[in-house]
C-alpha cells in the first residue's frame, strides 16, 4: 500500500483511543527527523466514521502543533472489532 497526503483537518482521531503520548516529543522528532513512517487511517466505509486514525493519533496531534497541513498515512477499510484490534496492538 502506497502512502496517501492528508491535510491534516481531513483527519479525525480514533473515538475510543484512550491512549496518551508524549505530543511534545513527537513533535520534536518530526521537526528533526521529518515524518519518516506514515498512520494508519480507517476509510470508514465499514463504521461510518471517515478518516478515522486508527495507528498514529498522537502524530497528528504533534503536526498540527508544528503547524503541519498535511501527514502522509496508509489507508485501510475495516470494521469497528477490526480497529478496536488494531489500536490494541498497537
Amino acid at each position: 500500500m502506497e502512502p496517501k497526503n492528508f491535510a491534516v483537518q481531513e483527519l479525525q482521531h480514533y473515538h475510543l483511543n484512550a491512549r496518551r503520548g508524549n505530543v511534545d516529543a513527537i513533535a520534536e522528532s518530526l521537526r528533526v527527523n521529518g515524518q519518516y513512517k506514515p498512520i494508519i487511517v480507517n476509510a470508514g466505509s465499514k463504521t461510518g466514521r471517515e478518516n478515522e486514525v486508527l495507528v498514529g493519533n498522537h502524530t497528528l496531534d504533534a503536526m498540527i502543533a508544528n503547524g503541519g497541513e498535511t501527514i502522509q498515512a496508509i489507508v485501510i477499510d475495516v470494521t469497528d472489532e477490526e480497529a478496536r484490534r488494531i489500536v490494541l496492538a498497537d
